[in-house]
């Protein structure tokens, strides 16, 4: 289990300084999560030290002189003082527009405008998918150690039914799986999905189909949105793939991105049967 996704689950909307980062991830991990990462407005009270970091419960209590002189002081008296420089005690939490945006680009979604509208910090909105009748799902990143306190929340806000991503499926209960199943609320664990590499966040090959299979369980069809393409993309980076099982389902990919398109989404069913046209269009008419 990567410690990164486990991370959104603990340390969720709080903030640490980077030594507790570096102490809970190692610096390479770090380093992967750090473009994610914006500092706060407000500094660390507390600071770890060796002991700390071994299992004492001892820690440093910062004071401040004046705002100038930045003083740890022991709160059990084990370790000697030390001075601290004002960005040694910043602390950093989780930049949820960049955050979400990286994860619903990776699992070939538009990402949201705002990540403003939800009914609990815990849970982070990546996208929401329309259906061919008007039918709407959210795509939600639910980032706590406590799932059925932000499935309680949900419950009592959303309208209709969402597509829930977990980071890991550590706090995946069998209350909490057979709570979902009732309601009928699909999920995924996004560390099954995707992965963090020095370029960004990459999908697995089956994650955007994955995705869709949950919007199809809800409001159809998933329909194709305008795939984005990166500038400087050349012609050999963009693969296109059909569905083993589906002739008429296809997968585009571009730079590790992945959409599914079908027949409808290109314009190509028989407006009669609603089923795919045998007949061959024109370029022209496909844009």
């Amino acid at each position: 289990m990567s410690p990164i996704w486990r991370s959104l689950e603990i340390v969720g909307t709080d903030a640490l300084t980077l030594p507790h980062w570096q102490k809970g991830l190692g610096a390479a991990e770090l380093a992967l999560l750090r473009p994610y990462l914006t500092p706060r407005a407000e500094r660390a009270t507390t600071f770890p030290c060796e002991r700390t970091f071994r299992g004492c419960g001892c820690r440093y209590r910062i004071v401040e002189h004046d705002g100038a002189t930045i003083v740890g002081i022991c709160d059990e008296g084990h370790c000697e003082r030390r001075a601290f420089t004002a960005d040694e005690i910043v602390l950093y939490g989780f930049k949820d527009s960049k955050l979400a945006a990286a994860l619903a680009t990776a699992l070939g979604l538009q990402p949201l405008t705002s990540t403003a509208d939800t009914v609990t910090t815990k849970v982070l909105p990546l996208a929401t998918l329309s259906g061919e009748d008007g039918r709407t799902t959210q795509v939600l990143l639910v980032r706590t150690r406590d799932p059925e306190a932000a499935l309680d929340k949900l419950t009592l806000h959303l309208t209709s039914k969402p597509i829930l991503l977990f980071p890991t499926a550590s706090n995946l209960t069998p209350s909490v799986v057979a709570r979902l199943h009732h309601q009928g609320w699909p999920y995924r664990v996004l560390e099954n999905l995707l992965f963090f590499r020095p370029t960004g966040i990459m999908a697995t090959p089956d994650a955007a189909d994955a995705i869709a299979e949950m919007a199809e369980t809800l409001i159809g069809v998933m329909p194709c949105s305008a795939l984005a393409v990166p500038e400087g993309t050349r012609w050999g980076e963009v693969t296109l793939t059909f569905n083993g099982n589906d002739s008429h389902v296809a997968t585009v990919q571009v730079r590790g991105v992945r959409q599914r398109i079908t027949a409808h989404d290109l314009g190509l069913l028989d407006t009669r049967t609603q089923r795919p046209d045998q007949r061959k269009r024109p370029v022209s008419d496909l844009g």
